[in-house]
């Protein structure tokens, strides 16, 4: 192996100890709808029952379909919703990100409104939000049918939300 010279003492450490404390890591959450078959037409929460993954459930709570943030942060979220068409004509679709920040009213995020327009068949929204959020600010993935007279579903093991903390704020 070859051998580097370092003129700056403090890069030596590279394959030294993680110096950083716990609280400064990145951690990570996602949770899925294993069901699927949800039919909407107005604003529907989407089912995200199933745990993927959580590195941290004491910063994130997910119950009853809503993701609680228990840290204040920097937080990227990544969510999708998947739907079928049953029908053979046009149908419009949209999925939003709804925030409650801890005062039980939810709101669409702005700017965070995805739409599809699907024929005979399945399509899928998808979109990010980076949000800053203070202790126990609330966010739950809404869908609904805006045109169209067919009734849709959600497809199973294909509507997501993810959570990853970026930054924590205290």
């Amino acid at each position: 192996m070859p051998i580097v010279q370092v003129r700056n003492a403090s890069l030596q450490q590279l394959n030294g100890v993680d110096q950083l404390n716990i609280d400064e890591h990145n951690f990570g959450a996602a949770w899925y709808d294993s069901v699927g078959g949800t039919s909407f037409l107005g604003a529907t929460t989407v089912p995200l029952a199933t745990e993927r993954y959580n590195s941290a459930p004491s910063i994130f709570s997910m119950t009853a379909n809503i993701l609680t943030l228990l840290e204040a942060g920097l937080y990227l979220l990544s969510f999708a919703a998947t739907g079928a068409n049953p029908g053979s004509a046009e149908m419009i679709a949209a999925m939003t990100l709804d925030e409650d920040p801890a005062t039980g009213i939810f709101a669409s995020i702005p700017g965070v409104i995805s739409y599809d327009t699907w024929f005979n068949g399945s399509g899928t929204m998808s979109n990010t939000a980076l949000v800053i959020a203070n202790i126990n600010y609330r966010y739950r993935l809404s869908v609904s049918r805006i045109g169209g007279s067919a009734t849709p579903t959600l497809v199973q093991n294909a509507s997501h939300l993810s959570a990853v903390r970026l930054f924590k704020n205290g």
